[in-house]
């Protein structure tokens, strides 16, 4: 610990703690420090330095009762309670205290079977079989075979840190054809440190931010990215995007969290943003605007990059042609009438419907079985006129689930009567688009709330 007015001050005051004991005895000696400064006023104090706390990251300006509570965790559970910190957060004493209860084991790895290190196993076995079944084996073979047996021990033991085992693990991790993870795995970042694949392959991409896909696509010489941007958006898209908005104001605060913000702070990026001019500070925000849809600008770029400029796009649909962007044009889940409408709404009548048979009726697994309400029989699409429900705080969402209505228009099994009847309303998958809702005593079709049904095969 140190005096913060000497170190701004060009001096230094310091001295050293054990943070295990009492936050009383760390208080007196901050007071000591303190009183001991080359400024009388010094009366604030910061954490320099530390030890003994494993990968965990301490604020400057921790608690000392946080810092006590931390180390004597450590010092009785070991470095697996910095896990618990670092999950929970270190402000959180309740939370903190919870560890024993929460407390299931120490492992090596999840024991799955296709996970490296049971890879590993599986190769060393198979190994080890085919010289016990050799017959006369070379010195080399000899070897080898008894240091498969003490690897394959140490794996199944699950001691393979620090062993030859481990060197094992790690030569075959970084042999495999295909390795899979999530885009922010942490042995991702550290195989991109000295490797790299020929194709980097990204599922959901139209769901993810820049600095999600930044690794992967770090990692590979070819990119395959799949997704939607016209469905859902990347997460908290509307946070991300008012943060853009309110730039200023975010770099504001982000300089008021405490701990330094737990020490993720990037200084020399605040620094750059306010010494930029206004015009470039706007330039900016436009262009974080534009990339926010990583996915979409990527596809966007990438039709045009072969066959560009004067002529246009260039997108591979049924046959390849040579582009860099395609599209799956051919839909094979949904009902013809529903196909044609999302066609329209969303990708420009591209879409194709492969839920037809020769003679251009819908197949059988597309059709529902509903009767009731009136109207309702053979129509894949049901328009439900219904109050307004923006303003209706029923209707908001509720952290990350669907929002829960309270109308009685739930289920899914078939209808068989107009009266007391259940459908299930389905919405398209845009967050813009609000939620419908029934009042609480209304049902579709029923006497209390005649909610009038149309119906129809078309977009509107």
């Amino acid at each position: 610990m140190a005096s913060l007015t000497d170190y701004n001050n060009g001096g230094c005051t310091a001295s050293g703690s054990t943070p295990s004991q009492e936050p009383d005895e760390l208080h007196a000696a901050v007071q000591h420090l303190l009183r001991n400064s080359y400024f009388p006023d010094a009366e604030e104090w910061t954490i320099f330095d530390y030890e003994g706390l494993g990968d965990l990251k301490l604020g400057e300006y921790e608690s000392l009762e946080t810092v006590n509570k931390i180390a004597k965790g450590i010092e009785e559970h070991g470095q697996t309670f910095t896990t618990w910190v670092s999950y929970v957060g270190a402000e959180h004493h309740k939370q903190l205290d919870r560890f024993e209860d929460q407390y299931r084991g120490e492992w090596e790895s999840a024991d799955l079977e296709d996970s490296v290190e049971n890879v590993a196993l599986s190769v060393l076995r198979g190994s080890i079989e085919a010289l016990d079944a050799t017959p006369d084996r070379t010195v080399v073979q000899d070897l080898w075979l008894e240091d498969a047996h003490a690897m394959a021990d140490e794996l199944t033991r699950h001691e393979a840190l620090g062993s030859r085992a481990a060197d094992f693990v790690e030569l075959v991790k970084r042999g495999a054809n295909l390795t899979y993870c999530t885009t922010s795995a942490g042995e991702l970042e550290a195989l991109t440190a000295d490797q790299s694949f020929d194709w980097s392959i990204v599922e959901e991409a139209g769901k993810a931010h820049g600095f999600d896909l930044a690794l992967p696509l770090q990692a590979g010489h070819r990119w395959l990215l799949i997704g939607d941007h016209e469905q859902l958006p990347p997460y908290r898209f509307e946070d991300y995007r008012a943060g853009i908005d309110n730039l200023d104001l975010v770099v504001e605060s982000l300089q008021r969290l405490p701990q330094n913000a737990s020490g993720l702070l990037d200084w020399e990026w605040v620094a750059a943003w306010r010494e930029r001019p206004s015009a470039a500070r706007r330039e900016f925000i436009d262009y974080a605007h534009d990339w926010l849809k990583t996915f979409k600008q990527v596809f966007a770029h990438c039709s045009v990059a072969v066959g560009g400029g004067d002529a246009g796009e260039k997108i591979t649909t049924e046959r390849s042609g040579g582009a860099a962007a395609g599209m799956l044009v051919g839909q094979h889940r949904m009902h013809p009438d529903i196909g044609e409408l999302i066609s329209r709404a969303y990708y420009d009548e591209k879409l194709v419907n492969r839920t037809v048979d020769t003679d251009g009726i819908p197949i059988a697994r597309v059709q529902h079985g509903y009767s009731a309400p009136d109207g309702i029989a053979g129509k894949a699409i049901v328009w439900v006129d219904l109050p307004w429900c923006r303003n209706d705080p029923r209707t908001h969402e509720r952290g990350p689930r669907i929002t829960r209505t309270t109308s009685p228009i739930s289920g899914n099994q078939p209808c068989s009567s107009p009266r007391g009847s259940s459908v299930t309303l389905l919405t398209r998958r845009k967050s813009r688009n609000s939620y419908l809702v029934v009042p609480e005593n209304g049902s579709v079709g029923s006497d209390q709330s005649p909610s009038p049904v149309r119906t129809g095969t078309s977009c509107p």
